[in-house]
């Protein structure tokens, strides 16, 4: 019987057991890197929906506060003005909106005689066509061009209004 030789590039079984404990250490070494990294990764993926919780929170409560003034959006039919800072009217876009004005109290310190300030912009730019009317609350008054409104109507698109209290008991329009 002749004896057959295996070509150069063909292991033998002994060989391959011998390459495969050889490197079985280092796959197990790789498959705890693995591992790892994984775990790295979920951690990481709990951190981003966390965020995103944080953030979801901020839009629903429509306000963001901006080097210290603090930003609000109106993205539905009616909200409420804040005694101070900026609103942003993004609905007019889809219809119209009516907005509670902050009771001139709160905005003005009789000690100073000063008020805050609170500006109203239509961002939606279609105020024209889907007023803002902002109303009075309490028995406050707002004034325009006339005395004694309870209400005061924007109806520009793309107006920006500014609403300081000149007492404890009236709004003015500027």
């Amino acid at each position: 019987m002749a004896e057959y030789t295996l070509p150069k590039n063909v292991m033998k079984k002994t060989d391959s057991e011998k390459l495969l404990n050889d490197r079985l250490p280092l796959l197990s070494e790789q498959v705890e890197a693995n591992e790892t990294q994984v775990e790295a990764n979920e951690t990481a993926i709990e951190t981003n929906e966390t965020a995103i919780e944080t953030n979801e929170t901020a839009i629903e409560t429509n306000a963001l506060e901006i080097s210290g003034k603090l930003i609000t959006n109106v993205a539905s039919a009616t909200g409420t003005i804040p005694a101070k800072g900026f609103v942003s009217v993004t609905y007019t876009a889809t219809g119209a909106v009516a907005l509670d004005a902050p009771l001139a109290a709160d905005m003005y310190d009789a000690e100073t005689g000063r008020s805050s300030e609170v500006d109203i912009a239509d961002t939606g730019a279609l105020a024209a066509t889907n007023n803002i009317t902002i109303s009075r609350s309490g028995t406050d008054t707002i004034i325009t061009d006339t005395a004694g409104q309870t209400s005061f109507v924007m109806s520009g698109n793309g107006d920006v209004i500014t609403l300081i209290a000149i007492n404890a008991t009236t709004l003015k329009v500027k």
